[in-house]
Order: structure tokens, then sequence, then C-alpha cells
């Protein structure tokens, strides 16, 4: 009878919420809990400044309801954390909520719950599992027959596939959504669905089409007053202005957003914005302005310790260093990103293991409930002893049978890790045998060869040639060395730590030659992961390409660009030197460049003509 009259009270409540017709059925505290969620729910676009009392107030009123006007107050947190970005709080309200909805089920609260989850996955670049809740939603909104929570889904839909870089999906869904909504464009999904669009018309250089929507969509979000979905727009009209060379319009843009922010108080958004200040006045040339700001970006970064921010700062300040030529810096600040970076993918991998914690959390309560209710239905349905005892006798045989093969399974992981362990460890004392013993051999017999070559004792020109090719040849096996101590050492090769060694042998090639300027662009996508041998097969094509321009070409300036793009490593090397006839080359070095290229299934192309210059450009798959 109980659980009835709550079932009853569960769908008012969907019907009450958004309607105030039949509030004279609610108890004057039920009355206050529905309106005050009804003010959290209109305001999440919006600056509240209210917003912490109300959700104080609506946990003390629900404290003496039921567990429906309970799961009522968990949806408004949930708001309120999506807003302030408490991510780990968010995930266990979500969980909490679908406990209590899965004892007393509400379509509408639903929707907003499972939509939640859904963001939270995108948000954190699980995708799959974003669109998995996505469609939940979205059959949600259907079962229910509401056209706007149908559009917000789609809109949202829109969203994970630009992030996925899907653009052309993303643009199908964000037009969908928008179409559902039949110009009604004073709604939240219209506007989510419109950001996505400007966004992708921005980053397709369709600059004008980019700032015809975000103009459009600010002037709405300021009739509706919402600052936190027009701060967004406000972010990418900033950067159309930016990447159009409109940089005093960008500034004013950029400085909206950050009068915004301030406003909103979300101290993430506020670093940002110093940090897009920066860049912007990086542009500008304004080296002062740039790093004031930068400096303001950096004190929020470290109160409340935001590396995604601090990785922002560091790729600024390489870039500025490397466009200056001071490779010095631009290699330290490569350094201080990747180590951030790993710390920052740590943190991530030890979030995404609480997420799933409470998720397993969850799972198992789920799994009691329906424990406790079976044994209540079994109690009322098989009557008799012997009966009771044949169900005890097959539960436990079951739950054997399952912990032996948990037991298999758990052996098989074990002895699977153990050895993935040994041999971890056997690389990491082959790497460590190489630089204490060999490394350091190598390195005592060149001082000596140098300290020979030196001496008064030897004046013989023949014998000090012979030294002093000795010495290169021992210097190159130390190289070699160190790129084999590289590849056996960690435990994946990325894309930063190879675009951080070829920043490194450009400066050390710098600095071993005074004629030749070297000029360079390494763009390699951070994310790129690949192993020891594509790492150690392109720092041996790259060496060698730079150490024949250094020796042979006679140039006097080298431009380097290596870029990661449609799913392929791009390398080119120019030079202005002397060049030379590809016919009358003698030697292994453009062999050995070719073979092993070859080896990664890549290409060569390499155009020279004395007195012209060479040009190599290669071409390797991903």
């Amino acid at each position: 009878m109980n659980k009835c009259l709550f079932f009853l009270k569960c769908i008012a409540i969907c019907l009450i919420l958004f309607s105030c017709s039949k509030e004279n059925q609610f108890t004057e505290n039920q009355k206050k809990i529905i309106r005050l969620y009804n003010e959290i729910y209109s305001s999440k676009y919006k600056i509240n400044s209210n917003q912490k009392r109300i959700i104080d107030s609506l946990e003390s009123y629900s404290k003496v309801e039921d567990l429906p006007f309970k799961t009522v107050v968990k949806v408004a947190k949930i708001f309120d954390y999506q807003k302030e970005g408490k991510e780990l709080l968010l995930m266990k309200e979500i969980i909490s909520a679908e406990q209590n909805l899965a004892i007393y089920p509400n379509d509408s609260l639903f929707y907003h719950v499972i939509l939640a989850k859904a963001n939270y996955f995108k948000n954190s670049g699980n995708y799959d599992e974003s669109l998995k809740n996505y469609l939940k939603a979205k059959k949600s909104a259907v079962s229910i027959g509401d056209t706007l929570k149908i559009s917000g889904v789609l809109a949202n839909i829109g969203q994970l596939y630009y992030q996925k870089n899907d653009l052309k999906t993303a643009i199908s869904y964000s037009n969908q959504a928008i179409a559902i909504l039949k110009n009604n464009t004073s709604q939240p999904p219209y506007l989510i669905a419109s950001h996505t669009l400007a966004n992708i018309a921005g980053m397709s250089g369709k600059f004008d089409e980019a700032l015809r929507i975000d103009e459009t969509c600010i002037k709405i979000c300021d009739d509706l007053d919402a600052d936190v979905l027009k701060v967004m727009f406000l972010d990418n009209k900033a950067n159309c202005y930016l990447y159009s060379n409109q940089l005093e319009k960008a500034e004013l843009a950029f400085k909206e957003c950050l009068a915004i922010d301030l406003k909103v108080k979300h101290k993430k958004q506020i670093a940002d914005t110093y940090t897009n200040l920066a860049n912007l006045h990086a542009f500008k040339g304004n080296e002062k302005l740039m790093f004031d700001y930068i400096n303001k970006s950096a004190k929020i970064i470290n109160q409340i310790n935001y590396k995604p921010g601090l990785l922002k700062n560091y790729a600024l300040l390489q870039e500025f260093y490397e466009k200056n030529n001071n490779f010095k810096e631009a290699s330290k600040y490569s350094k201080d990103y990747l180590k951030v970076y790993k710390e920052l993918m740590n943190e991530k991998k030890e979030t995404t293991q609480a997420v799933y914690q409470v998720i397993h959390q969850k799972e198992e309560k789920e799994k009691l409930i329906l424990e406790k209710q079976l044994q209540y239905e079994e109690a009322k349905i098989w009557i008799g002893i012997i009966l009771f005892a044949l169900v005890v006798i097959a539960a436990l045989f079951y739950y054997k049978s399952k912990k032996q093969k948990a037991d298999l399974m758990f052996q098989s992981k074990l002895n699977e890790v153990k050895l993935t362990t040994k041999l971890h460890e056997q690389k990491i004392e082959i790497s460590r045998e190489l630089h204490d013993n060999i490394g350091a051999q190598l390195t005592f017999i060149n001082s000596i060869i140098e300290s020979l070559r030196k001496s008064d004792g030897i004046k013989d020109e023949k014998n000090k040639m012979k030294l002093a090719a000795v010495s290169d040849f021992t210097k190159q096996t130390i190289s070699e060395l160190r790129d084999t101590i590289w590849v056996l050492n960690p435990n994946n090769l990325n894309g930063e730590e190879l675009r951080a060694r070829m920043i490194n042998f450009i400066k050390n090639a710098q600095d071993s030659s005074e004629q030749i300027k070297f000029k360079s662009n390494i763009d390699i996508n951070s994310d790129l992961n690949f192993n020891s041998k594509f790492g150690i097969t392109i720092m041996r094509v790259f060496q060698e390409i730079i150490n024949n321009a250094v020796k042979h070409s006679n140039a006097n300036k080298v431009t380097i660009d290596v870029l990661t793009k449609n799913q392929s490593l791009s390398i080119s090397i120019i030079d202005d030197g002397v060049g030379f006839n590809l016919d009358d080359v003698d030697g292994n070095g453009i062999h050995n460049i070719k073979n092993r290229v070859s080896q990664l299934d890549g290409t060569v192309d390499i155009l020279s003509e004395k007195s012209k210059g060479t040009n190599i450009l290669i071409s390797i798959p991903l």
C-alpha cells in the first residue's frame, strides 16, 4: 500500500514540477521543495547568487520527506554540480538519484539524470559511454513526448561528435536539434546546437558565418539573461577575430568573457580567459602584456591545481620561444608540458577509477536490493523446508562455481601482470647497464681522444685527423646509445617525447654550427603512441638528414617542418646549400634513409640540384 502511494506521488511530481495548477495537493513543505527546484532548473544557464542557499534549503526541507521528494532534491544538486564543474560529486549524486528512480520511477527526472550522466562522460572523453546514455535520454524524451527534451539530446550529441572531430555528423545532429524546435530560438538546445555550428564554421576558416551565428545567439542570451551560455559565443567570437587578424575586436570579446567569468566566479574559466588574452598579446607582439596575463592565469591555476590550464600556458610559452629561436627555453617548457601532461593523465585515471568504484558500489546495492526482494517473494511462494533447502543448495553451488571461475580468471590476470612486470624490469635493467657501463666507458674513451688531439705531443696532421674521426665516431655512438636507452626506458613512447627529442637535437646541431641558422616547426600530436621500432627509426632518419646538412651542405639556413596530419607523419627538411646530383652521390647515407623509411611503409622524395640546395620530404603512415 505504501509503495503504491509513493508511486502515485512520484507521478504527480512529474506533472507538478512545471505546472502549479495542482499545488494544493501537497503540503507546504513539499510546495517549497517544488518551488525551489523550479528556481534551480530555470537558472541552469544564469548567474544565481542564491544558488547555494537554495540547495541548503532544499536539503533541509527534504529531510522529513519520502524518497520521491528526496530524488527531486538530488536532481537539483545535479544541476548545481554541473554548473560548478564538480565532477566527482556530480557522478555520486547521479548514481544515488538512479538508485532512487529504480525504486520509484519518474520519466522527467530520469531524463535529466541520464542527460547529466551522458554529459559527464562526454566531458571526460569516454564517448562510447556518453553516447549510450544520450540514447537512453532520447528514448526517455520520446516516451514523454517532449520535443524540447529530444532537441536537447540531439544538440548534445552534436557536441559529442564535434569533440570527436567528426564534423559532418556533428553538423547533422545540430541541424536536427534546431529543426525540431521550429524556429523557437529562445530555448537552450537551439543555443547549444548553434554553438557547435559556430565552432565548426570558425575552425573551418568561415569566420563571417561563425561571427553571424555568434552575434545572433549573444543577443538571444542577453534576452534570456543566460550569461553561462553567452560566454561560449563570446569565446568563439574572440577566437574568430583573433585568427582573422582582427586583434582589437578579439581583445574586446575576450574581456567581455572575462567580465562574465569574474561575475560567475568560475576560476577555471577565468584562468583560461587570461591565457587567451596572453595568446592575443603574443599575436600582437606585446611581450610585457603577454607575460602579465600568463602570470595572472598561473596564480589562479596554482590556487586550484588546474593542470589543463597549466598545459595551455606551457604550450603558449613553448610556441613563443620557438618563434623567437630560443630553443633552450622552448625545450624547457616542452619538458614541463610533458611532465604535467603525464601527471594529468594519472589524475584522470585515478578519477575514472573512483567513478567506476562508485558505479560498482551502486551495482552492489542494486544487487543487494534485488536479492532481498527475491528472498521475500520466495518466502511467500515456496513453502516447505525441502524446497527451501534445495534453493539454498543451488545458490551455494552457483556462488561456489562463480567464485572458482573468478579465482581462475584472477590467477590468469595475475600471471599476465607478473610476466609484463618482469619484462619491464628487464628492459629497465638493460637500459641502466647501457647507461652506467657502456655509456660511461664511451664517454671516458672520447675524453681521452679529445685530450690527445689537443695535446702538443701529436703533431702529425694525419694522426690528428684519425683521432678526430675516432672522436666523431665515438660521439655518434654515444648519441645512438642514448636513443636506444630512450626507447627502452618508457612504458609507452608518445608524440610529445619524440617532439622533445627532435627539438633537443636541433638545438645541439645549432650549437655545433655557427654558419647554419635553423628554423623549425615541430607539431606532433601529443596523443600519438608508437612502439620502440618506430621511435628509433624516425630519430635515426631525422639525425641522418640534419647531420648531412651540417657536414656537407655548406648552407646558411635549414628549415625543418614536422607535423602529424591525416593519419600520417610528415617531415620536410630544406637547406639553401650547395646541393648535389643524386646520380653522383656515393655512400650509404641516402640508401639508409630510404631503407629505414620503407621499413615503416613510408615514402621519401629528394629534390636537389647543384648550387640550388636540397629539399627532402618524408611521409610515414600512422
